[in-house]
């Protein structure tokens, strides 16, 4: 084996140990909601959810949360609790600046009541939530709390955009008391950086060094 052959598989091995990994542009963990409010900042970066003026005080609620999605240790403390037949197709946004991200992906942990929003959809805004379009199908908590996961990556126009909105819309609750919990959203994105990614990086080694040794022999 030559010079050559060895120096790649090496870089190669450590090509396949790159781990590249988003990073946080909001999160609510929920822990200080009251149960009132329809506006609450996010509790780690920027970002602003706005529950639809539909929902009145009695339809809102801080009911117990999750551990599930949560940053830093974050206890499961409280969640945001949506009410009521009378709501359904009434949901709340999130208004976040994405300048200097991109691919992004939003999570978080939910569960419902046996007679909840069944039939619930999220949708997306680039221009500061005049048009909104749907990504995928329709989602269905489950009756105790499970990570719901969406990835906006191949949407372009939520990259490097001051004026992102995400929609959640909650559709199929069946009577007065039917509700769905929210807790511990988490919207993440590759910073964007005119420095070569470590992938990139190490592959442009490779070259580089290839031509170096066949320059030696």
């Amino acid at each position: 084996m030559n010079k050559l052959t060895h120096v790649v598989a090496l870089l190669v091995l450590l090509l396949a140990m790159v781990e590249v990994n988003a990073d946080i542009i909001s999160y609510w963990n929920f822990n200080s909601y009251d149960g009132d409010a329809n506006n609450i900042a996010a509790d780690t970066g920027a970002g602003v959810i706005d529950i639809d003026g539909t929902w009145t005080a009695t339809d809102l609620n801080n009911f117990s949360g999750s551990t599930i999605n949560t940053l830093g240790g974050d206890p499961a403390g409280s969640s945001l609790s949506l009410v009521g037949q009378g709501n359904n197709g009434n949901g709340f946004d999130i208004a976040i600046d994405t300048t200097s991200f991109e691919n992004l992906e939003l999570s978080f942990a939910t569960r419902r009541s046996t007679t909840g929003f069944d039939s619930n959809t999220v949708l997306y805004s680039s221009d500061g939530g005049t048009n909104f379009l749907q990504l995928g199908g329709a989602f269905v908590p489950g009756g105790s709390f499970g990570l719901e996961t969406f990835d906006f990556s191949a949407i372009s126009s939520l990259n490097n955009n001051a004026d992102v909105v995400l929609r959640i819309v909650l559709n199929g609750a069946t009577t007065g008391s039917g509700n769905n919990r929210f807790d511990n959203i988490q919207i993440n994105g590759d910073t964007i950086t005119s420095v070569p990614e470590p992938t990139s990086a190490v592959l442009l080694g490779v070259l580089g060094i290839g031509v170096l040794v066949r320059r030696r022999k």
